[in-house]
């Protein structure tokens, strides 16, 4: 009878959230107006071009009819008020401008989906033809609610109350709701993702089966067709059926294996060698760091290969960012550049370049090196204000057909005039002071002489992560960054609380906030409570949950949390990009798993206290909150 009764309330669960899920998802297809969603116009523009050509469309494809029916459409919904960007709307021969960016060259899956209510709506309007494609994204919505049912289920008993409140959290999280009822590929990759894990979930709960392992493969193949941010789940699929077939008194040999695969495959991606915190922009073969007999300042001297490769303009470069209080300590202030610098043969180079981002200035000087050190330096005074600031190492003064190894040792930027005639007598090996023509100073350039070593990512991980990784961005670039806490940390910060905000809520293009003075301090009141709750669960359960299923969702997590993050260091020198929660979603179903097994440990000994009716009513309305909190946003920014 216990059982029959857990099964009852189970299928009530399962019902109850997509009964939510769908109220909740039309809701948010109409109330949104017609293009307010991230680059939903060109998103469109891909599906559509599917479905009226049936075929995959190339990069630069267009047609002038659809562009113009959109862009009128777009007006028609005020789209471009207080922009700058006013379209054309007559006919031309020119397509009319509907997005910044192309979606062309993404995976096609979603759109090939997509395609269909639009072929089969070819006769209505665009708008309608949208709508009819947000009503499509919202059955895949549906979709991501039962898979984290099914996870849930996976990990609990019968009648558990996750069961209800994970997959009713999804429909409850108005950053995901948002984003699932557009026309987006995010879609795509967050349901086909949620499949992934769940049918990853159930082989280490069960443990191999063909048809887990084939729904798991299938899964993840139209993840990857359809958005890279499924690509970590190559990896996952490892782990899933490593440990699926390896159980009970073989569990050890999947750990062992899991733990020497981890470790082959970081010695096979990082190696030793190149000089913190510069961080490079090269594939030189050759680490940043070189041991030199000629170096004046210690055994070591920072190192760049210029190849005859490299476009003009663009040579090879080394970066480091400086703290922001010291670059804005700068401002007004005379200050002294130098370096010891020389190279395997006679060049016109540059001097270490101090950047001002804001003020949009260069501050360095071109000078003639030779095979042997000599010491450059040169005096400026900041007059033009700017906070952010960087010292760049980027030697060619103009092309060069020959491959060129150019050495720069004892790098200092100090505040004051000294003379370029004497060179300063570093107090060190870090070089980060001394004194110079008498007086003391401080060397604002960290790890000027290169002699402390850190990680460097191999040529060959390098050279595979740029072709994959969004924007081309290198991996050693992504490390460099990450590891330098100093100078990108303020970045990181930045980033971290965008994703946070975008997570909970922050709708349209992005430019749609929660209501209300500081609304987000106490959504991260909320989630705060959410993960002590959750130490306290993993903590009170520890020895009956398995390791390698919280390694499995942990992973799960961290991996696409990770990589949404770093999808910004491309642009921590120009600050023009912070990456949305939605690029992490597709790992939505264990990271609400942490956040609902926090919240309902801190709520247990109140509804252990409630008939349980009531408990769970009183918990989902309080989950409820966010979701109308974000409804009324969106309502009182496009119709208040």
């Amino acid at each position: 009878m216990a059982k029959h009764t857990g099964l009852s309330r189970d299928r009530k669960y399962l019902g109850a959230a997509l009964l939510a899920g769908l109220v909740v998802g039309v809701v948010f297809v109409f109330l949104t107006p017609a293009w307010q969603h991230y680059d939903e116009p060109t998103h469109f523009e891909y599906a559509w071009l599917i479905a009226n050509r049936l075929s995959l469309p190339k990069p630069g494809d267009y047609d002038l009819g659809m562009r113009l029916d959109v862009a009128r459409s777009m007006f028609e919904n005020n789209f471009f008020e207080g922009m700058a960007i006013q379209p054309d709307l007559t006919p031309s021969d020119k397509p009319a401008w509907i997005g910044f960016y192309t979606q062309l060259n993404d995976p096609p899956l979603y759109y090939v989906l997509a395609a269909v209510p639009l072929r089969l709506m070819s006769s209505f309007s665009v708008q309608d033809q949208l709508y009819a494609a947000r009503l499509f994204s919202l059955a895949l919505f549906l979709v991501s609610i039962l898979a984290a049912y099914g996870v849930t289920c996976e990990l609990t008993p019968e009648g558990h109350a996750l069961r209800l409140f994970v997959p009713l959290g999804m429909v409850c999280l108005p950053g995901l709701a948002d984003i699932m009822t557009a026309m987006n590929n995010d879609v795509g990759a967050i349901a086909f993702f949620s499949l992934f894990v769940w049918a990853c979930v159930r082989l280490l709960r069960r443990g191999f089966s063909l048809g887990a392992a084939l729904g798991a493969l299938v899964s993840l193949g139209m993840g990857l067709l359809t958005k890279e941010t499924t690509y970590i789940g190559v990896p996952l699929l490892a782990v899933a059926l490593l440990f699926s077939v390896l159980r009970g008194r073989y569990l050890w040999l999947a750990w062992a294996l899991s733990g020497m695969a981890a470790l082959a495959a970081l010695l096979a991606v990082f190696t030793w060698g190149d000089a913190p915190p510069w961080v490079r922009r090269s594939f030189q073969e050759q680490p940043t760091r070189a041991r030199h007999a000629q170096a004046p300042h210690g055994e070591h001297a920072l190192l760049l290969e210029v190849g005859p490769q490299v476009k003009p303009g663009q040579p090879y470069r080394l970066y480091q960012l400086l703290p922001i209080q010291q670059a804005q300590s700068l401002q007004g202030k005379t200050i002294t550049i130098g370096a010891w610098i020389w190279a395997d043969r006679p060049a016109e180079l540059r001097t270490p370049n101090l950047h001002l981002y804001e003020a949009n200035q260069d501050i360095f000087q071109v000078v003639s090196v030779g095979v042997e050190p000599s010491f450059f330096a040169f005096t400026e005074t900041i007059n033009t204000p700017s906070w952010r600031a960087w010292i760049e190492l980027a030697p060619l003064a103009a092309a060069d057909p020959a491959p060129l190894q150019v050495y720069y040792d004892g790098v200092v930027l100090a505040e004051g005039s000294f003379p370029a005639a004497q060179p300063p007598q570093f107090a060190n090996s870090q070089a980060d002071g001394g004194v110079w023509a008498g007086k003391p100073f401080v060397n604002l350039v960290r790890n000027a002489s290169a002699e402390s070593a850190g990680l460097r990512v191999r040529l060959w991980a390098d050279r595979l992560g740029a072709s994959i990784l969004p924007d081309q961005t290198r991996p050693s670039w992504i490390v460099g960054v990450l590891l330098d806490l100093r100078g990108a940390g303020w970045f990181h910060r930045e980033i971290g609380w965008h994703m946070f905000r975008t997570f909970w809520g922050r709708f349209g293009w992005g430019h749609v906030l929660m209501l209300g003075s500081r609304p987000y301090r106490a959504l991260a009141i909320f989630t705060g409570l959410a993960l002590a709750g959750a130490a306290a669960f993993l903590w009170r359960r520890r020895r009956m949950l398995p390791l390698e299923m919280l390694l499995y969702l942990g992973l799960t997590a961290a991996a696409a949390w990770l990589m949404t993050l770093v999808r910004s260091e491309n642009y921590v020198l120009l600050r023009i990009y912070y990456p949305p929660a939605r690029y992490a979603y597709p790992a939505i179903i264990p990271t609400l798993l942490l956040l609902h097994a926090g919240w309902s440990e801190l709520f247990r000994p109140v509804s252990q206290r409630l008939p349980r009716a009531l408990g769970l009513a009183l918990y989902c309305l309080l989950m409820a909150i966010p979701l109308f909190w974000g409804l009324a946003s969106i309502w009182k920014y496009y119709y208040g």
